[in-house]
Protein backbone atom coordinates (compact mmCIF):
# COMPACT_ATOMS: atom_id res chain seq x y z
CA UNK A 1 0.00 0.00 0.00
CA UNK A 2 1.43 3.34 -0.98
CA UNK A 3 1.36 6.13 1.56
CA UNK A 4 -0.04 9.43 0.37
CA UNK A 5 2.51 12.24 0.34
CA UNK A 6 1.59 15.76 1.37
CA UNK A 7 1.76 17.13 -2.15
CA UNK A 8 -0.61 14.48 -3.47
CA UNK A 9 -2.92 15.17 -0.59
CA UNK A 10 -2.88 18.88 -1.37
CA UNK A 11 -3.65 18.21 -5.03
CA UNK A 12 -6.66 16.09 -4.13
CA UNK A 13 -7.96 18.72 -1.77
CA UNK A 14 -7.72 21.35 -4.46
CA UNK A 15 -10.36 19.57 -6.52
CA UNK A 16 -13.12 19.97 -3.95
CA UNK A 17 -11.86 22.47 -1.38
CA UNK A 18 -11.55 26.09 -2.44
CA UNK A 19 -9.32 28.09 -0.15
CA UNK A 20 -10.36 31.66 0.37
CA UNK A 21 -8.31 34.58 -0.86
CA UNK A 22 -8.38 37.63 1.38
CA UNK A 23 -10.94 36.09 3.66
CA UNK A 24 -11.26 37.51 7.15
CA UNK A 25 -12.27 35.48 10.18
CA UNK A 26 -14.71 36.81 12.72
CA UNK A 27 -15.79 35.40 16.05
CA UNK A 28 -19.33 34.33 16.80
CA UNK A 29 -21.31 37.53 17.02
CA UNK A 30 -23.72 38.57 19.73
CA UNK A 31 -26.45 40.71 18.25
CA UNK A 32 -27.13 44.04 19.92
CA UNK A 33 -29.53 46.38 18.20
CA UNK A 34 -28.91 50.09 17.75
CA UNK A 35 -30.43 52.50 15.26
CA UNK A 36 -28.55 55.29 13.54
CA UNK A 37 -30.64 58.20 12.33
CA UNK A 38 -29.44 60.86 9.88
CA UNK A 39 -27.50 63.77 11.35
CA UNK A 40 -25.63 66.74 9.93
CA UNK A 41 -22.86 66.67 12.49
CA UNK A 42 -19.28 65.81 11.58
CA UNK A 43 -18.25 62.39 12.86
CA UNK A 44 -15.29 62.32 15.25
CA UNK A 45 -14.69 58.64 15.93
CA UNK A 46 -11.86 57.28 18.10
CA UNK A 47 -10.19 56.10 14.88
CA UNK A 48 -11.23 56.45 11.26
CA UNK A 49 -12.75 53.10 10.26
CA UNK A 50 -11.66 53.61 6.64
CA UNK A 51 -8.13 52.69 7.66
CA UNK A 52 -9.29 49.06 7.69
CA UNK A 53 -9.92 49.16 3.93
CA UNK A 54 -6.47 50.15 2.67
CA UNK A 55 -4.90 48.02 -0.05
CA UNK A 56 -1.18 47.89 0.62
CA UNK A 57 0.98 46.83 -2.28
CA UNK A 58 -1.52 47.96 -4.90
CA UNK A 59 -0.60 49.47 -8.24
CA UNK A 60 -1.22 52.88 -6.68
CA UNK A 61 1.35 52.31 -3.90
CA UNK A 62 3.97 54.60 -5.45
CA UNK A 63 1.62 57.57 -5.74
CA UNK A 64 -0.53 57.09 -2.65
CA UNK A 65 -2.51 54.80 -0.39
CA UNK A 66 -5.32 52.94 -2.11
CA UNK A 67 -8.72 52.82 -0.36
CA UNK A 68 -10.49 50.58 -2.88
CA UNK A 69 -11.57 53.19 -5.49
CA UNK A 70 -9.99 56.26 -3.86
CA UNK A 71 -6.24 56.85 -3.69
CA UNK A 72 -4.95 59.36 -1.13
CA UNK A 73 -1.95 61.02 -2.79
CA UNK A 74 1.42 61.35 -1.03
CA UNK A 75 2.36 63.29 0.94
CA UNK A 76 -0.45 63.60 3.47
CA UNK A 77 -0.68 63.91 7.24
CA UNK A 78 -2.19 61.71 9.93
CA UNK A 79 -3.27 62.83 13.38
CA UNK A 80 -2.88 60.94 16.63
CA UNK A 81 -5.28 61.24 19.54
CA UNK A 82 -3.13 63.94 21.17
CA UNK A 83 -3.28 66.17 18.11
CA UNK A 84 0.26 65.45 16.93
CA UNK A 85 0.79 65.51 13.15
CA UNK A 86 2.62 62.66 11.39
CA UNK A 87 3.68 63.22 7.78
CA UNK A 88 3.27 60.27 5.42
CA UNK A 89 5.53 60.56 2.39
CA UNK A 90 5.29 56.95 1.17
CA UNK A 91 3.68 53.60 1.82
CA UNK A 92 6.51 52.39 4.06
CA UNK A 93 5.93 55.25 6.50
CA UNK A 94 2.17 54.64 6.46
CA UNK A 95 2.66 50.96 7.29
CA UNK A 96 5.26 51.78 9.93
CA UNK A 97 2.88 54.14 11.70
CA UNK A 98 0.19 51.49 11.97
CA UNK A 99 2.60 48.71 12.89
CA UNK A 100 4.27 50.80 15.58
CA UNK A 101 3.74 49.80 19.20
CA UNK A 102 1.21 52.36 20.38
CA UNK A 103 -0.04 52.29 23.92
CA UNK A 104 -3.60 52.97 25.05
CA UNK A 105 -2.87 56.67 25.50
CA UNK A 106 -1.46 57.46 22.05
CA UNK A 107 -2.53 56.19 18.63
CA UNK A 108 -3.41 57.30 15.09
CA UNK A 109 -7.01 58.45 14.78
CA UNK A 110 -7.59 60.29 11.52
CA UNK A 111 -6.37 62.14 8.46
CA UNK A 112 -5.49 65.81 8.52
CA UNK A 113 -7.65 67.50 5.91
CA UNK A 114 -7.65 68.65 3.16
CA UNK A 115 -6.38 65.66 1.16
CA UNK A 116 -5.49 65.30 -2.50
CA UNK A 117 -6.93 62.14 -3.99
CA UNK A 118 -7.34 60.29 -7.27
CA UNK A 119 -10.64 58.58 -8.11
CA UNK A 120 -11.27 55.67 -10.48
CA UNK A 121 -11.47 57.77 -13.63
CA UNK A 122 -8.06 59.31 -12.91
CA UNK A 123 -9.40 62.71 -11.85
CA UNK A 124 -7.50 64.43 -9.03
CA UNK A 125 -9.79 65.97 -6.44
CA UNK A 126 -9.49 67.73 -3.07
CA UNK A 127 -11.24 66.13 -0.08
CA UNK A 128 -12.06 68.72 2.56
CA UNK A 129 -13.40 66.52 5.39
CA UNK A 130 -14.49 63.07 6.51
CA UNK A 131 -17.98 63.55 5.12
CA UNK A 132 -16.61 63.98 1.59
CA UNK A 133 -14.19 61.07 2.03
CA UNK A 134 -16.98 58.86 3.36
CA UNK A 135 -19.28 59.74 0.46
CA UNK A 136 -16.55 58.83 -2.05
CA UNK A 137 -15.58 55.67 -0.26
CA UNK A 138 -19.16 54.48 0.28
CA UNK A 139 -19.53 53.60 -3.40
CA UNK A 140 -16.19 51.77 -3.66
CA UNK A 141 -16.79 48.14 -4.60
CA UNK A 142 -14.77 45.89 -2.23
CA UNK A 143 -12.15 43.67 -3.86
CA UNK A 144 -11.82 41.37 -0.84
CA UNK A 145 -12.59 41.05 2.84
CA UNK A 146 -15.50 38.63 2.42
CA UNK A 147 -16.06 34.99 3.26
CA UNK A 148 -19.06 32.65 3.28
CA UNK A 149 -20.79 34.69 5.98
CA UNK A 150 -19.62 38.32 5.87
CA UNK A 151 -19.32 40.96 3.14
CA UNK A 152 -17.94 44.50 3.66
CA UNK A 153 -20.78 47.01 3.51
CA UNK A 154 -20.79 49.53 0.68
CA UNK A 155 -23.37 51.74 -0.98
CA UNK A 156 -25.03 49.78 -3.79
CA UNK A 157 -26.69 52.26 -6.15
CA UNK A 158 -26.97 53.18 -9.82
CA UNK A 159 -23.38 54.45 -9.80
CA UNK A 160 -21.98 50.93 -9.37
CA UNK A 161 -24.80 48.46 -10.05
CA UNK A 162 -28.14 47.90 -11.73
CA UNK A 163 -29.55 47.60 -8.20
CA UNK A 164 -30.03 50.12 -5.40
CA UNK A 165 -30.03 49.70 -1.64
CA UNK A 166 -33.45 49.65 0.03
CA UNK A 167 -33.63 51.33 3.45
CA UNK A 168 -33.69 50.70 6.31
CA UNK A 169 -30.75 48.29 6.15
CA UNK A 170 -28.93 46.42 8.92
CA UNK A 171 -25.15 46.43 9.25
CA UNK A 172 -22.92 44.36 11.49
CA UNK A 173 -20.14 45.96 13.50
CA UNK A 174 -16.94 44.04 12.72
CA UNK A 175 -15.47 44.83 16.12
CA UNK A 176 -18.15 44.11 18.71
CA UNK A 177 -20.78 42.30 16.62
CA UNK A 178 -23.58 44.78 17.32
CA UNK A 179 -26.30 45.20 14.70
CA UNK A 180 -26.77 48.75 13.44
CA UNK A 181 -29.90 49.81 11.57
CA UNK A 182 -29.47 52.76 9.21
CA UNK A 183 -32.48 54.61 7.91
CA UNK A 184 -31.14 56.32 4.78
CA UNK A 185 -28.06 56.95 2.63
CA UNK A 186 -26.72 59.77 4.81
CA UNK A 187 -26.77 57.54 7.88
CA UNK A 188 -25.18 54.71 5.87
CA UNK A 189 -22.22 56.91 4.87
CA UNK A 190 -21.91 58.19 8.43
CA UNK A 191 -21.56 54.66 9.78
CA UNK A 192 -19.01 53.67 7.12
CA UNK A 193 -16.65 56.39 8.30
CA UNK A 194 -17.24 55.64 11.97
CA UNK A 195 -17.15 51.84 12.03
CA UNK A 196 -15.86 48.75 10.25
CA UNK A 197 -19.15 47.25 9.13
CA UNK A 198 -20.50 44.33 7.12
CA UNK A 199 -23.91 43.65 5.60
CA UNK A 200 -26.24 41.92 8.06
CA UNK A 201 -28.41 39.58 6.00
CA UNK A 202 -31.06 39.62 4.79
CA UNK A 203 -30.82 42.94 2.96
CA UNK A 204 -33.15 44.33 0.30
CA UNK A 205 -32.15 45.64 -3.13
CA UNK A 206 -34.30 47.02 -5.93
CA UNK A 207 -33.93 47.36 -9.69
CA UNK A 208 -36.76 49.92 -9.66
CA UNK A 209 -39.27 47.27 -10.76
CA UNK A 210 -39.17 44.90 -7.80
CA UNK A 211 -37.58 44.50 -4.38
CA UNK A 212 -35.26 41.51 -3.99
CA UNK A 213 -34.43 40.01 -0.61
CA UNK A 214 -30.79 38.88 -0.39
CA UNK A 215 -30.25 36.35 2.39
CA UNK A 216 -26.54 35.45 2.16
CA UNK A 217 -23.15 36.31 0.68
CA UNK A 218 -23.71 33.81 -2.12
CA UNK A 219 -27.08 35.36 -2.97
CA UNK A 220 -25.49 38.82 -2.95
CA UNK A 221 -22.88 37.73 -5.49
CA UNK A 222 -25.55 36.10 -7.65
CA UNK A 223 -27.72 39.21 -7.52
CA UNK A 224 -24.87 41.57 -8.39
CA UNK A 225 -23.61 39.20 -11.09
CA UNK A 226 -27.04 39.22 -12.71
CA UNK A 227 -26.31 42.76 -13.93
CA UNK A 228 -23.74 41.24 -16.30
CA UNK A 229 -24.83 40.06 -19.72
CA UNK A 230 -22.52 37.03 -19.58
CA UNK A 231 -22.42 34.41 -16.80
CA UNK A 232 -25.31 35.98 -14.98
CA UNK A 233 -24.70 34.12 -11.74
CA UNK A 234 -21.65 33.35 -9.65
CA UNK A 235 -21.79 29.57 -10.09
CA UNK A 236 -18.67 29.32 -12.23
CA UNK A 237 -16.70 32.13 -10.66
CA UNK A 238 -14.61 31.37 -7.61
CA UNK A 239 -15.39 34.63 -5.81
CA UNK A 240 -14.04 33.12 -2.57
CA UNK A 241 -10.61 33.01 -4.20
CA UNK A 242 -10.64 36.60 -5.39
CA UNK A 243 -11.99 35.92 -8.91
CA UNK A 244 -8.79 34.14 -9.93
CA UNK A 245 -10.58 30.97 -11.06
CA UNK A 246 -13.59 30.23 -13.22
CA UNK A 247 -14.83 26.68 -12.93
CA UNK A 248 -11.63 24.59 -12.73
CA UNK A 249 -9.47 27.02 -14.74
CA UNK A 250 -7.09 29.66 -13.48
CA UNK A 251 -7.49 33.04 -15.13
CA UNK A 252 -4.41 34.39 -16.90
CA UNK A 253 -3.98 38.12 -16.42
CA UNK A 254 -4.02 40.39 -18.32
CA UNK A 255 -6.93 39.66 -20.64
CA UNK A 256 -9.46 41.78 -22.52
CA UNK A 257 -13.22 42.02 -22.06
CA UNK A 258 -16.11 43.95 -23.57
CA UNK A 259 -17.80 46.34 -21.14
CA UNK A 260 -21.40 47.56 -21.04
CA UNK A 261 -20.52 50.72 -22.97
CA UNK A 262 -19.19 48.61 -25.86
CA UNK A 263 -15.54 49.35 -25.18
CA UNK A 264 -12.70 46.86 -24.84
CA UNK A 265 -11.01 46.97 -21.43
CA UNK A 266 -7.82 45.23 -20.36
CA UNK A 267 -8.16 43.51 -16.98
CA UNK A 268 -4.78 43.44 -15.25
CA UNK A 269 -5.53 41.78 -11.92
CA UNK A 270 -8.25 40.28 -9.77
CA UNK A 271 -9.10 43.65 -8.16
CA UNK A 272 -10.04 45.08 -11.56
CA UNK A 273 -12.00 41.92 -12.37
CA UNK A 274 -13.85 42.18 -9.03
CA UNK A 275 -14.91 45.73 -9.89
CA UNK A 276 -16.19 44.76 -13.33
CA UNK A 277 -18.06 41.68 -12.15
CA UNK A 278 -19.70 43.23 -9.10
CA UNK A 279 -20.68 46.36 -11.01
CA UNK A 280 -22.23 44.36 -13.85
CA UNK A 281 -19.89 45.85 -16.44
CA UNK A 282 -18.66 42.62 -18.05
CA UNK A 283 -20.63 41.78 -21.18
CA UNK A 284 -18.28 39.33 -22.93
CA UNK A 285 -14.69 38.19 -23.27
CA UNK A 286 -12.45 39.19 -26.13
CA UNK A 287 -11.38 35.96 -27.83
CA UNK A 288 -9.07 34.13 -27.97
CA UNK A 289 -9.10 33.68 -24.18
CA UNK A 290 -6.26 31.76 -22.55
CA UNK A 291 -6.74 29.87 -19.26
CA UNK A 292 -4.66 27.44 -17.24
CA UNK A 293 -6.05 23.96 -16.66
CA UNK A 294 -5.86 22.05 -13.35
CA UNK A 295 -2.90 20.17 -14.85
CA UNK A 296 -1.03 23.45 -15.36
CA UNK A 297 -1.43 23.47 -19.13
CA UNK A 298 -2.53 26.54 -21.06
CA UNK A 299 -5.79 26.08 -22.98
CA UNK A 300 -7.30 28.53 -25.43
CA UNK A 301 -10.93 29.23 -26.23
CA UNK A 302 -11.45 30.97 -29.57
CA UNK A 303 -15.17 31.55 -29.05
CA UNK A 304 -17.91 31.40 -26.46
CA UNK A 305 -18.83 27.96 -27.76
CA UNK A 306 -15.30 26.64 -27.23
CA UNK A 307 -15.24 28.17 -23.74
CA UNK A 308 -18.46 26.35 -22.87
CA UNK A 309 -16.89 23.08 -24.01
CA UNK A 310 -13.96 23.69 -21.66
CA UNK A 311 -16.36 24.30 -18.78
CA UNK A 312 -18.20 21.07 -19.59
CA UNK A 313 -14.87 19.24 -19.35
CA UNK A 314 -14.51 20.65 -15.82
CA UNK A 315 -17.89 19.18 -14.92
CA UNK A 316 -16.88 15.81 -16.35
CA UNK A 317 -13.62 15.77 -14.38
CA UNK A 318 -15.41 16.68 -11.16
CA UNK A 319 -18.05 14.03 -11.76
CA UNK A 320 -15.42 11.36 -12.40
CA UNK A 321 -13.54 12.44 -9.29
CA UNK A 322 -16.65 12.19 -7.13
CA UNK A 323 -17.17 8.62 -8.27
CA UNK A 324 -13.84 7.75 -6.60
CA UNK A 325 -15.30 8.22 -3.12
CA UNK A 326 -14.35 4.77 -1.85
CA UNK A 327 -10.75 4.90 -2.99
CA UNK A 328 -10.29 8.49 -1.81
CA UNK A 329 -11.75 7.65 1.58
CA UNK A 330 -9.06 5.01 2.09
CA UNK A 331 -6.30 6.99 0.40
CA UNK A 332 -6.78 10.04 2.60
CA UNK A 333 -6.81 7.87 5.71
CA UNK A 334 -3.11 7.15 5.13
CA UNK A 335 -0.20 9.02 6.81
CA UNK A 336 0.43 12.57 5.59
CA UNK A 337 3.98 11.80 4.42
CA UNK A 338 6.12 8.71 3.85
CA UNK A 339 8.10 9.53 7.01
CA UNK A 340 5.02 10.04 9.17
CA UNK A 341 2.82 7.67 11.12
CA UNK A 342 0.24 10.37 11.85
CA UNK A 343 -3.15 9.97 10.15
CA UNK A 344 -6.16 12.22 10.03
CA UNK A 345 -8.77 9.55 10.66
CA UNK A 346 -9.50 5.85 10.56
CA UNK A 347 -12.49 4.34 8.79
CA UNK A 348 -15.16 2.61 10.84
CA UNK A 349 -15.74 -0.55 8.78
CA UNK A 350 -17.63 -2.12 7.18
CA UNK A 351 -18.50 0.32 4.40
CA UNK A 352 -20.21 -0.21 1.05
CA UNK A 353 -19.70 1.06 -2.48
CA UNK A 354 -21.95 0.84 -5.52
CA UNK A 355 -21.23 0.70 -9.23
CA UNK A 356 -23.90 2.29 -11.42
CA UNK A 357 -26.34 1.88 -8.51
CA UNK A 358 -26.57 -1.85 -9.21
CA UNK A 359 -23.59 -3.80 -7.90
CA UNK A 360 -22.79 -3.44 -4.21
CA UNK A 361 -19.35 -4.14 -2.75
CA UNK A 362 -18.69 -4.38 0.98
CA UNK A 363 -15.23 -3.52 2.29
CA UNK A 364 -13.84 -4.38 5.73
CA UNK A 365 -10.39 -2.72 5.56
CA UNK A 366 -8.22 -0.19 3.72
CA UNK A 367 -6.34 -3.13 2.23
CA UNK A 368 -9.47 -4.54 0.60
CA UNK A 369 -10.20 -1.17 -1.01
CA UNK A 370 -6.68 -0.84 -2.44
CA UNK A 371 -6.76 -4.44 -3.68
CA UNK A 372 -10.07 -3.78 -5.42
CA UNK A 373 -8.70 -0.61 -7.00
CA UNK A 374 -5.74 -2.56 -8.40
CA UNK A 375 -7.68 -5.69 -9.37
CA UNK A 376 -11.39 -5.21 -10.07
CA UNK A 377 -13.31 -8.42 -9.41
CA UNK A 378 -14.82 -8.76 -12.89
CA UNK A 379 -14.60 -7.35 -16.38
CA UNK A 380 -17.98 -5.76 -15.80
CA UNK A 381 -16.47 -3.50 -13.15
CA UNK A 382 -13.02 -3.05 -14.63
CA UNK A 383 -11.72 0.47 -13.88
CA UNK A 384 -14.98 1.18 -12.05
CA UNK A 385 -15.02 4.13 -9.69
CA UNK A 386 -17.31 3.28 -6.84
CA UNK A 387 -19.79 5.56 -5.13
CA UNK A 388 -19.80 5.40 -1.35
CA UNK A 389 -23.04 4.47 0.36
CA UNK A 390 -23.59 7.26 2.89
CA UNK A 391 -23.63 7.85 5.77
CA UNK A 392 -20.33 6.36 6.94
CA UNK A 393 -18.40 6.73 10.19
CA UNK A 394 -14.80 7.76 10.73
CA UNK A 395 -12.79 8.31 13.89
CA UNK A 396 -10.70 11.49 14.00
CA UNK A 397 -7.35 10.58 15.51
CA UNK A 398 -6.53 13.94 17.09
CA UNK A 399 -9.32 13.58 19.67
CA UNK A 400 -10.69 10.06 19.00
CA UNK A 401 -14.06 11.57 18.05
CA UNK A 402 -16.43 9.51 15.91
CA UNK A 403 -17.78 11.63 13.06
CA UNK A 404 -20.65 10.83 10.71
CA UNK A 405 -19.92 11.68 7.07
CA UNK A 406 -22.87 12.31 4.76
CA UNK A 407 -21.02 13.40 1.62
CA UNK A 408 -17.54 13.68 0.11
CA UNK A 409 -17.70 17.40 0.90
CA UNK A 410 -18.16 16.56 4.60
CA UNK A 411 -15.12 14.30 4.41
CA UNK A 412 -12.97 17.00 2.87
CA UNK A 413 -14.03 19.45 5.56
CA UNK A 414 -12.57 17.05 8.13
CA UNK A 415 -9.47 16.51 6.00
CA UNK A 416 -8.95 20.26 5.65
CA UNK A 417 -8.93 20.60 9.45
CA UNK A 418 -6.34 17.84 9.72
CA UNK A 419 -4.24 19.37 6.96
CA UNK A 420 -4.33 22.81 8.60
CA UNK A 421 -3.11 21.20 11.81
CA UNK A 422 -0.11 19.71 10.03
CA UNK A 423 1.11 23.05 8.65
Amino acid sequence: MKKISLWIFSSLLALLVITSCQKENIDTLTEKEETVVPTITTISPPANALFSRTSNGSTAAESGIDFDCVTIIFPFNLLDNKGMVHEVANEAIFIELFEATWDSTEYIVDFEFPLNATVDNGEVIVIENNDQLGALFAECVPDGGWDDFIFPAYLIDDENSCYKTVYPISLEDGIDGSIITVEDEAAFIEVLVEKEVYFHFPINLTDETEVISVASVEELFNTLFSCNEVYEDSLGWDYEDGFEYIYCYEINFPFDVFTSDGEIKTVNNHEELCDLMLQGELTDYVYPLTLTSPEGEEVTANSAEELEILFEQCDAEVGEFEQSDVFLLALLAQPFTEDSTSVCYTINYPISGTYEDEIVFVFNSDKEIFEYQSNPTSSETENARLDLVYPIGITRQSDNQVITINSIEDLFDVIQECYDGEE
